[in-house]
């Protein structure tokens, strides 16, 4: 894809963040209800760095890298819950990988992926992700990640196969 800009993307355009993970998710099939938007619009957004992709100035991307000195204090916490982590003195999770539906097919949540995880590997000595996007899965894989568990979880009010990855960043001891 032409004309593109790979930057990290300031807070006060979250707002067009949100838009687009909406537009995205509903492509997808998943329903957006008022007992999803917690789900959408979480206060980690606030404290955390997000990699976007634009065109001509328009967000088509983004993706989301937060740290975090507990799991319990992630996203997601209770998708954790039955994996016994050791004590890390921080975590990084990136997230929340979405691309326009007309933009998709031409590697670009791989861009934000290479992006990303290079930040989450130089801040954090673990890196976690939790996702049920196959492409983004073996992305994963293919950098070093391990799959600790695979469940089926509702989210958006639509049951989906997750995994939950773990990559063991260099120089650390401190992650499965």
């Amino acid at each position: 894809m032409k004309n593109i800009v790979i930057k990290q993307i300031c807070i006060d355009r979250l707002s067009e963040i949100r838009s687009l993970r909406v537009r995205v998710w509903m492509d997808q099939g998943l329903t957006i209800d008022h007992a999803a938007e917690d789900e959408i619009n979480d206060d980690f957004d606030f404290v955390s760095e997000h990699y976007g992709i634009l065109k001509e100035e328009k967000i088509i991307g983004s993706v989301r890298v937060s740290f975090h000195s507990e799991i319990c204090k992630s996203p997601l916490p209770a998708a954790f819950k039955s994996v016994a982590f050791p004590a890390a003195p921080l975590y990084a999770f990136p997230s929340r990988l979405v691309i326009d539906p007309l933009c998709q097919g031409n590697g670009l949540g791989q861009i934000l992926l290479d992006t990303a995880i290079p930040r989450c590997i130089n801040k954090a000595p673990c890196t976690i992700a939790y996702t049920s996007i196959t492409s983004v899965k073996e992305s994963l894989l293919k950098v070093g990640f391990v799959v600790i568990e695979q469940k089926v979880a509702t989210w958006c009010n639509r049951k989906r196969d997750f995994s939950l990855l773990a990559l063991l960043n260099a120089n650390s001891t401190d992650c499965p």
